[in-house]
């Protein structure tokens, strides 16, 4: 990824943010933790997601999509917690293209799918 415009990236020492103050009781540090694992988690899932909508093509995009799935359950065969309308809104398009580029991917021989279970024939 490139950013449009000068950037500067700023990383955090979460570590050293929690022990910042000693006579922080200790609920307060672990809801410090807590949130600052939640901000990494919802920052990566947004990163993700920008790398997906970047891709040119649909098919490009799904794949990207699956594979990140893939390696998340460790599986060539992922099961999506999204159904159709939800994937269409993930990659920001229209409903009804998932499901025809899922079609055209099943006749290319890219995948394989049944419902919301996809395996990965080639990548």
């Amino acid at each position: 990824m490139q950013a449009i415009e000068d950037s500067k990236v700023i990383f955090i020492n979460a570590q050293k943010l929690i022990n910042y103050c000693l006579s922080t009781a200790n609920f307060q540090k672990d809801v410090i933790n807590n949130l600052l694992i939640i901000f990494a988690f919802k920052n990566q899932n947004l990163v993700q997601k920008l790398r997906a909508i970047a891709k040119r093509s649909i098919c490009e995009k799904l794949l990207f999509y699956f594979s990140l799935e893939a390696k998340i359950q460790n599986f060539s065969t992922v099961k999506l917690s999204f159904n159709r309308q939800e994937l269409a809104n993930y990659l920001f398009v229209d409903r009804s293209v998932p499901s025809r580029e899922l079609s055209k991917m099943k006749k290319d021989g890219l995948i394989i799918y049944k419902k919301n279970t996809i395996k990965l024939l080639k990548l």
